[in-house]
């Protein structure tokens, strides 16, 4: 599993859903998440990864994100979780 934040510009745009099999829009703790799962052909030409969460902080300007490894037994709910526990601690 990886955790990551990266800094974007104020102005940054940024595409969420490209070219993956499952995309869905969340809503934790009233902040739109993106739940991504890729398909087989996406894991075989991606880094690996299976599922992926993430959120733009607009005030910070961050974009956190969540992902596993295509061999993890993590599956969305277990992203949601982790998404909801760390948007709760901050």
């Amino acid at each position: 599993m990886n955790v990551t934040a990266t800094r974007l510009l104020p102005d940054s745009k940024l595409t969420i859903f490209q070219d993956q099999a499952k995309s869905e829009k969340l809503n934790i703790q009233c902040i739109e998440v993106y739940y991504i799962q890729s398909d087989s052909t996406d894991q075989a030409i991606d880094s690996g990864t299976h599922h992926r969460i993430g959120w733009r902080d607009d005030r910070n300007h961050l974009l956190y994100e969540i992902s596993d490894n295509a061999d993890s037994s993590l599956r969305k709910e277990g992203l949601v979780k982790l998404a909801e526990d760390l948007l709760t601690s901050r």
